[in-house]
């Protein structure tokens, strides 16, 4: 096991001179103080996998940096697999660039990208290797967290309220027509869930299906089909003409910067479904 050293930025402590009048017109600054530290990384090699075993349900947030190649920089993309118990394999796709904070035995890091798992109940076995990166080397660090804490997106306007109710609990979803799209603004890179109830109307039966297509201009980001069935528990406090689907998830890797994002609704008899998402909170390492 090998250390990162990282530079962590300290904010200064402002101190008031009580009884001293400034009479000069000298700009003010503020000035920030590097202060260093020390976190433990685990340094992931091509070829040799990390294996680690725990016991859920729990959640974890690895984080990961890119140790960057010798004469190397700016903006990079690695991915990563992470294998559950010998069967379920996940790619983790992320980009960074070159961070000014923290280096390793000299060598040159990219800024920490991070992804959580969440581990269901029982004990299981994880394996995460490197599938594809411009460096041999990752530096990884696995810390145990509590549960994301989830914020909803509203889209951009104009857009249709739905409320559902649910065990007297209020949640706001957004009409999503199947002959136009809800678009979405959001900052990378971060994972985000998206949530889509189908409604069914009386012309529909008990189950249908329907596919979600995320785009963003010309490029299709996204395609996930379901299944849906009515909701017995849920109703809309707008639309007593229509019965929501049970809710169907989601998830979507944003790269970095800004992303303006289209989601529509295909193949399905229903002529339209109830959307929310929801960014995570994060923080840092």
């Amino acid at each position: 096991m090998r250390k990162v050293f990282a530079l962590t930025m300290v904010l200064p402590l402002l101190l008031a001179a009580q009884g001293v009048k400034i009479t000069g017109k000298q700009k003010k600054v503020k000035v920030k103080i590097l202060k260093e530290s020390e976190k433990e990384y685990i340094l992931l090699e091509r070829g040799k996998p990390l294996s680690f075993e725990i016991e859920g349900p729990a959640f974890l947030r690895v984080y990961t940096r890119l140790v960057y190649p010798e004469g190397t920089g700016g903006t990079a993309v690695y991915k990563l697999i992470l294998e559950e118990d010998g069967k379920q394999e996940k790619i983790i796709t992320k980009e960074t660039e070159l961070s000014d904070k923290a280096y390793l035995d000299g060598k040159k890091l990219g800024k920490w990208r991070s992804f959580l798992i969440e581990v269901p109940p029982g004990k299981h076995t994880y394996r995460l290797g490197i599938w594809k990166s411009p460096s041999p080397e990752v530096a990884v660090r696995i810390k145990k967290t509590t549960p994301p804490v989830w914020k909803e997106l509203p889209p951009l306007r104009p857009f249709t309220l739905l409320t559902a109710y649910e065990n007297e609990k209020k949640t706001s979803y957004y009409l999503l027509k199947k002959s136009e799209s809800l678009k979405f603004k959001l900052q990378g890179p971060r994972r985000v869930k998206l949530l889509v109830r189908l409604n069914f109307d009386d012309t529909m039966g008990e189950e249908a299906g329907f596919t979600v297509v995320v785009r963003e201009g010309e490029s299709e980001i996204q395609r996930a089909s379901f299944k849906s069935y009515r909701s017995e528990l849920v109703n809309w406090k707008e639309r007593k003409d229509l019965v929501p689907g049970k809710a169907e998830t989601l998830y979507l890797e944003v790269p970095k910067g800004e992303h303006t994002l289209e989601i529509e609704l295909l193949g399905t008899l229903a002529r339209s479904a109830g959307v929310r998402l929801l960014v995570p909170e994060i923080t840092g390492e």
